[in-house]
C-alpha cells in the first residue's frame, strides 16, 4: 500500500527508515489506538463457543482495563480516558458481532497468526488478525478496523474507473492462505468493522472473483519489480493532512531533487 501511494515516500520510511515525531502528542495515534483494540480482541480466541454478549463485553473490557494500566498508569491524561472510553463502546460492540457470529456458526480457528510466502521469489510476510471457520467447513478472513468512519473493503482496496489498486492487503491474505492450504476452497475475506459510531460496527465481506484476485496479484508483481529496480521516483502528490512527511514537501515537490540511491 505505501508504494502503491507513493514510492518515494515508500524509500523514505521504509528504505531510510525515516518516521514523522510529534514531541506535543498527548493522545493516542490511530496506530496505538488500533494495537489497544487488537490486543483485547485477541482472546476472543480462547473463548470460541461463547456466545454470551455481555460475559464476552467483560472479557474484552478487563484485558483492555489490564494493558491500559500498564501502558499508561492509573491516571491517564483527559485526552486518553476520553479515547479508552470510544474503544470500550467499540470493544461492547465487538463482544454482539462476535456473539451473533458464533450463533451463526462460527468459530476462531486462527488469531494473530503469521503467514510467510513468496510472490515472484520475494517473501511476503503477514499477520492475519482473524481467520473464522464454519461448522459447514467454510473459511472467513478477518481483518479488525477502528479507524472512526467505516470505509468498506472494495473502497479502500480498488477503483473500478481507473482500475488502480490503491491497497492490496485482502486479497494478499486470501493468496498467503491459498499457498499455505493448496487445494482447499478460496476463503472469503472481510473487515470487522468498528468505527466510533457503534450502530455502523459490522462484518463486510470483499467479494473477490478471480479475475479481480488477477488483477491484484499483478498489481501485487508491479510492485515488487519497482522495488527490486529501486524505482522511488517521481513523489506523489498528496493531502497534507495524510503525509506522514508533508513538511519535507512544505515548498512543493518541485524542491525536492531525485536521490542518488545506491
Amino acid at each position: 500500500r505505501a508504494y502503491l501511494a507513493c514510492p518515494f515516500r515508500f524509500y523514505l520510511s521504509r528504505v531510510l527508515g525515516m518516521q514523522p515525531l510529534d514531541a506535543s502528542a498527548r493522545e493516542l495515534d490511530p496506530g496505538a489506538f488500533g494495537t489497544l483494540a487488537h490486543d483485547a480482541l485477541r482472546c476472543l480466541a480462547d473463548f470460541p463457543d461463547f456466545d454470551d454478549e455481555d460475559k464476552l463485553a467483560g472479557i474484552l473490557l478487563a484485558r483492555l482495563a489490564k494493558r491500559t494500566l500498564r501502558q499508561f498508569g492509573p491516571t491517564p491524561s483527559l485526552a486518553v480516558r476520553i479515547q479508552l472510553r470510544s474503544l470500550q463502546q467499540r470493544l461492547r460492540a465487538a463482544a454482539c458481532i462476535h456473539a451473533a457470529a458464533v450463533r451463526e456458526g462460527w468459530r476462531i480457528a486462527q488469531a494473530e497468526e503469521s503467514f510467510i510466502g513468496e510472490i515472484d521469489g520475494m517473501p511476503v510476510h503477514a499477520r492475519i488478525d482473524r481467520i473464522d471457520r464454519h461448522t459447514d467447513g467454510r473459511i472467513r478472513i478477518l481483518d479488525y478496523k477502528t479507524a472512526n468512519t467505516a470505509r468498506s473493503p472494495r473502497e479502500t482496496h480498488y477503483r473500478p474507473v481507473l482500475q488502480r489498486w490503491d491497497d492490496l492487503q485482502l486479497p494478499l491474505y486470501r493468496h498467503l492462505y491459498e499457498q499455505r492450504n493448496p487445494g482447499a476452497p478460496p476463503p472469503t475475506v472481510a473487515y470487522f468493522h468498528l468505527p466510533q459510531a457503534s450502530a455502523d460496527a459490522k462484518i463486510e465481506e470483499f467479494d473477490l472473483p478471480a479475475e479481480l484476485v488477477d488483477s491484484a496479484l499483478a498489481a501485487a508483481r508491479g510492485v515488487i519489480a519497482g522495488i527490486r529496480a529501486r524505482r522511488f521516483w517521481p513523489p506523489a502528490a498528496m493531502s497534507p493532512d495524510l503525509d506522514d512527511f508533508a513538511l519535507l514537501f512544505a515548498g512543493g515537490s518541485g524542491l525536492i531533487r531525485e536521490p542518488e540511491i545506491p
